[in-house]
This record gives structure tokens, sequence and C-alpha cells, in this order.
């Protein structure tokens, strides 16, 4: 996370306590790369993101891999039951944009504030899926947009 010295590796592998991508995901073939994560010592700068203060002042995240890093602006913030959330956390690619726009107008209604940013349907998008330790059922989502990418052969 730019800005706050962290950097939180991100695996395949269950069980790791990592962020795991989900096995659903390409990471360059989905609208939508989903990471899952536990709450713990090492996501924990994560749950800042709830303070739109916190946002402003670090209002993008960076994924990188092998062959690229890639920028993702936060557009949203929600906060809710994993059971509330289904829907919103398991849209991987939207073949209509009406099934993006719905997902997208979605999304911006529960956010816990509004960032005035809303990516449109082709930006490739990133999904930060937390248990958020307030409650066993309880999820925190980050939402992003990639801004920028640059190859790094």
């Amino acid at each position: 996370l730019p800005g706050t010295g962290e950097e939180i590796p991100v695996t395949t592998e269950t069980g790791s306590g990592l962020l795991q991508l989900d096995g659903r995901c390409s990471v360059y073939e989905s609208d939508n790369l989903i990471i899952y994560g536990e709450q713990n010592d090492r996501v924990i700068v994560l749950q800042n993101y709830t303070a739109q203060a916190f946002q402003q002042e670090n209002p993008f995240f960076v994924f990188t891999d092998a062959y690229e890093r890639v920028q993702y602006k936060v557009c949203a913030v929600v906060s809710g039951t994993a059971t509330d959330l289904k829907d919103t956390i398991e849209q991987i690619d939207f073949a209509e944009q009406q099934d993006f726009d719905v997902w997208m107008q979605h999304i911006k209604e529960k956010s816990l504030y509004d960032t005035g940013i809303t990516p449109e349907k082709g930006d490739r998008l990133m999904t930060v899926s937390l248990n958020d330790g307030t409650q066993e059922d309880t999820e925190m989502l980050i939402f992003g947009y990639a801004e920028t990418h640059s190859h790094e052969r």
C-alpha cells in the first residue's frame, strides 16, 4: 500500500494466513479479480479503509506480479454480513453492460462513503474481501479499478 510502507503478499494457497486470489480468477482475463483474507496482523492496515479520511490519504493500492504492476484506485468500501454481500463478492466477469451497471449501482448504494469515482465496464477491477474481525459473519470489501499499469518484464 503506497504511503503506508505495507506490502501484503497474495497467494493461491488456502490456509496460508495471507491474502488469497479466488481460484476462479485469471489475473489477465477476469473483469474483476477477487482476493480474500482473514483479519490478522498482516492485513490489519486494510481496516483503515472504513474511514474516508484514510482513503483520501491512501487512494490507491498496487498489485504486482512477475509481469506487471497495476495501480488500483479505491472506488468503494462496503461492510456487511457475508450473506448479504454474497452477490457483490461473487461477480468476476460481466457479459453485458446491464450486468455491470446493476452490480456497480449495488456497490455504490452499500458503500460506507462516496469516493466520487465510478468505474466503467471494461475497466480492470479488483475486490479485496476481508473478514473484518468484528463478528464471525461480517465482511469488509474494498473495490478498486486499474488506474495505471506497467509491464516489468
